[in-house]
């Protein structure tokens, strides 16, 4: 492999972290603006309930959260994806301070994505490999900002029981879009405020009937799966279910 000159990692790190803020606020400030406007039959506009918290749960800036909100953007140090299109995910190198985009053949074999320009381009690093979401008006916050951004800050505001009876529950379950053939599974790695090492599972299903954010389901810290069905409130769970190549920058797809 070449050498590959990298910029600083303080000058890196500035960049992320004012980044990270900004597009802290931009999500908290749609996830307010979804969860007290909403229409009613009529057009006009109508104030909605912020949930209760339940044990597990937590509250950021008003708002409910289906777990408690990790603070860093770099705290998660792996997050892998498997959904109908494959399995893939990201590893943190706190090195470079950079994540690293990683995916599975057929064959179940993991292999590091890199493309040709990785070698032959003096200074290119992941940071220049994924895509950026211009939709949303800023052009500056790649999809893998938004993927984390959903898991650090799980905003909610509906929660559904799961039913007891089992038949009940199998159709409950592909009422709301988690089927084999539709479920989209993410494992990540986080350390929260504690130092403590937390690995959570997050399960995402069909699109709200709302159509704006997706049903998903979350695990404890021990790993048990919590018997509710979280509505979020925003669309970003959508890059979860989406192909690993509208990750990166389409000239750049190996």
């Amino acid at each position: 492999m070449k050498y590959i000159q990298k910029t600083s990692k303080k000058s890196k790190y500035f960049v992320a972290l004012v980044l990270t803020c900004s597009l802290a606020i931009l999500i908290t400030t749609a996830a307010i603006i979804t969860n007290v406007v909403s229409k009613n039959s009529d057009g006009g506009g109508i104030v909605t309930t912020v949930p209760d918290i339940i044990g597990g749960e937590a509250r950021q800036n008003g708002l409910a959260l289906a777990y408690p909100a990790i603070n860093k953007k770099s705290y998660i140090d792996f997050v892998e994806i498997e959904n109908p299109t494959g399995k893939f995910g990201f590893m943190y190198a706190e090195t470079t301070d950079e994540q690293i985009f990683y995916y599975f053949d057929s064959n179940g074999r993991r292999h590091d994505y890199l493309p040709e320009i990785y070698f032959e381009e003096a200074g290119f690093s992941y940071s220049q490999l994924f895509a950026i979401d211009s939709s949303d008006g800023f052009g500056q916050y790649s999809l893998v900002d938004y993927l984390f951004a959903s898991l650090q800050s799980p905003y909610f505001n509906e929660r559904i029981a799961f039913e007891t009876d089992p038949d009940k529950k199998a159709l409950q379950m592909k009422e709301f879009g988690f089927t084999d053939e539709e479920i989209s599974s993410v494992r990540f790695h986080y350390k929260n405020e504690l130092g403590e090492i937390i690995t959570r599972d997050v399960k995402i299903g069909g699109k709200s009937v709302t159509g704006t954010g997706f049903y998903f389901i979350v695990t404890n810290e021990d790993g048990t799966e919590r018997p509710y069905i979280y509505a979020s409130l925003n669309n970003y769970y959508g890059y979860a279910v989406s192909n690993m190549t509208n990750f990166i920058k389409p000239l750049l797809v190996a």
